[in-house]
C-alpha cells in the first residue's frame, strides 16, 4: 500500500510525474490511499509493523519505508530564518538569511523544489563556498536554473 498525506502520490512534483507514479504502481497491483498520514509505527514482537494512520485505521504490515514528505523538520530552528511554509530562507549563495556563518541546503532550505539530484548539486556547491569563504576569497552565486526558489536532505552546516 502507498500512503500520500496529499491529495496525490508525490504531491509537489509536476502532474506529470505523479500520473507516472501512479500508474506505474497500479499496474504493480499497489493499493494507493491518499489524504492520510501515518502517526506512528510500532514495531511488533512477531517482527511485523503496525502503524496508526491519521483517519484511526491501523495497519500491520511486513515491510514499512517510511519516506521523507515535502514538510521540513524545522521545528529546532528560530522561526525567525523560517518562512511561513518552515523552510530555511537562503540567498542566492545558499547562506541563511539573518544568521552569520550559517548554511543551509536540501530538504531544508526554500531554494528549489525537492529532489535528490538538486540536493546533490546544492552540497557540492556548498562546499565549494564554504572552501572559498575559508580562504578569505568570495562565494560564489547557486544558480537554480529558472527551476523555482522551493526546495528542500535536510541539513544545515555551521560554517
Amino acid at each position: 500500500m502507498q500512503i500520500a498525506s496529499g491529495p496525490t502520490v508525490l504531491e509537489g512534483t509536476p502532474p506529470s510525474v505523479s500520473k507516472t507514479a501512479v500508474n506505474t504502481l497500479q499496474k504493480l497491483n499497489v493499493d494507493i490511499k491518499l489524504g492520510t498520514k501515518v502517526e506512528s509505527s510500532t514495531v511488533l514482537p512477531s517482527g511485523q509493523t503496525e502503524l496508526t494512520l491519521s483517519d484511526g485505521s491501523k495497519l500491520t504490515t511486513d515491510v514499512y519505508l517510511p519516506t521523507i514528505g515535502l514538510k521540513p523538520n524545522s521545528s529546532y530552528i528560530p522561526e525567525t530564518l523560517l518562512n511561513p511554509k518552515g523552510f530555511v530562507v537562503v540567498d542566492e549563495y545558499l547562506r541563511v538569511k539573518g544568521a552569520d556563518g550559517l548554511w543551509a541546503v536540501g530538504d531544508i532550505s526554500a531554494i528549489q523544489r525537492p529532489q535528490y539530484a538538486l540536493t546533490e548539486a546544492q552540497s557540492i556547491h556548498l562546499s565549494k563556498n564554504i572552501g572559498l569563504v575559508l580562504q578569505k576569497k568570495e562565494p560564489l552565486l547557486y544558480a537554480t536554473g529558472g527551476k523555482g526558489k522551493f526546495l528542500l536532505s535536510s541539513f544545515c552546516i555551521i560554517g
